[in-house]
């Protein structure tokens, strides 16, 4: 039973001790976990990072390879890549003495990549996944007007769904992000209503301005712009702006000039939800089982869209 004192999501973590909290669709994610992540270290949990990496983890030193397919970064770790938000990470942790070791995955398919995860889970005795996407197209169960970026999401949800772990969610972080590649947000809300009537939605909490988590999240959001300079985390500066209480059309980067942004309260809500009951919603996950490179991936999407008849997007109503 849940109650309006307590997220669903913090009720379903309370008897879990070990949690891994996952970046799901690449590149800065995992940083949309970190308010959880210091929630939960705070409630005394024992919580390990994870990300799949847009890096280039091949041309890593063999001692950073923890077994096929799964990298421990830590703030120095060496590498040719000055994109390298898993180390940017590695790094603000260190100094904010938090447990510093980030673990990466390649992007590959769900076979290897679900095996990676299997030796993470087994290496750290985890008890609870957090898989967790900057933005909300991980949502998307495949017919709806647009995906948006999906191929990572997918590849993330199939491979820990395939997994025996005793507490499995997903959280979103940056609603409205993905509109600028296609996704309808209205689509979005309707997704959420029937996993609610799945019994499947952990509803949804924002971060308060005014907490450690939000302190600490907005740091290392800044902490990585400083570290990544050409290549900023759009969806972690949008939600980090509207943390601040920025709104409208307010820009943090010259990678958005030419666009017009809509910051808003709503980019710092999670929406959260039971990771097996959205997987089993997808119209063409299993069709992922047994991929093992990402372009695979892109292919049956692409395939399963040809086939597919997509809802019609819808404007909101007010």
């Amino acid at each position: 039973m849940f109650s309006l004192q307590e997220p669903p999501l913090f009720t379903r973590l309370k008897q879990a001790r070990r949690i891994l909290v996952a970046g799901a669709g690449g590149g800065f994610d995992v940083f949309a976990g970190l308010p959880i992540a210091v929630e939960l270290w705070e409630a005394g949990k024992r919580v390990h990072l994870a990300n799949l990496s847009f890096s280039r983890l091949h041309g890593l030193d063999l001692e950073v390879w923890v077994d096929q397919d799964v990298a421990a970064i830590g703030p120095e770790t060496e590498s040719r890549d000055s994109y390298f938000p898993e180390r940017s990470l590695a790094r603000w942790l260190e100094a904010h003495d938090l447990p510093s070791t980030v673990y990466a995955f390649p992007r590959v398919g769900v076979a290897p990549l679900r095996a990676a995860y299997r030796v993470l889970v087994e290496r750290l005795d985890i008890d609870a996944i957090v898989l967790v996407d900057g933005g909300t197209d991980i949502l998307m169960r495949g017919d709806e007007a647009g995906l948006g970026t999906p191929e990572e999401d997918m590849a993330s949800l199939a491979a820990v769904h395939g997994l025996d772990v005793g507490e499995k969610v997903v959280v979103c972080l940056g609603f409205g992000v993905d509109a600028y590649h296609g996704v309808n947000h209205v689509q979005v809300l309707e997704n959420l209503a029937a996993l609610d009537r799945d019994g499947a939605y952990l509803g949804a909490f924002s971060i308060p301005r005014a907490s450690r988590a939000s302190e600490l999240y907005l740091d290392a959001v800044a902490y990585a712009h400083a570290d990544t300079p050409d290549h900023p985390s759009i969806v972690n500066g949008s939600i980090a702006a509207a943390l601040d209480g920025q709104f409208g059309d307010a820009h943090f980067t010259t990678r958005t000039s030419g666009s017009e942004l809509f910051i808003n309260p709503l980019m710092a809500v999670y929406f959260a939800v039971d990771m097996d009951a959205l997987a089993r919603r997808s119209l063409y996950l299993s069709r992922l089982e047994g991929t093992i490179l990402m372009r695979q991936i892109s292919s049956i999407i692409e395939s399963f869209r040809a086939e597919a008849t997509p809802r019609p997007p819808r404007a909101f109503p007010h």
